[in-house]
């Protein structure tokens, strides 16, 4: 079993229109609305969208 098939949890960055999470492995952005992909499209990394975590802190990038 590789790492990309370790469900990962998705990074959550607050942006003026809301929030967006990008792939833990490649930073692509993934999930749209209420579908949100089991792996990423762009490199195959298993996602963890479990629900506990979701309060947790928004992360702010300067871009």
């Amino acid at each position: 079993m590789s790492d990309r098939d370790t469900a990962r949890r998705p990074i959550k960055e607050k942006y003026f229109y809301g929030i967006i999470y990008r792939c833990p492995e490649c930073s692509k952005q993934i999930g749209h609305g209420l579908y949100n992909e089991k792996y990423c499209p762009e490199c195959g990394q298993k996602i963890d969208w479990k629900a506990e975590w979701w309060n947790e802190t928004i992360l702010t990038k300067d871009r």
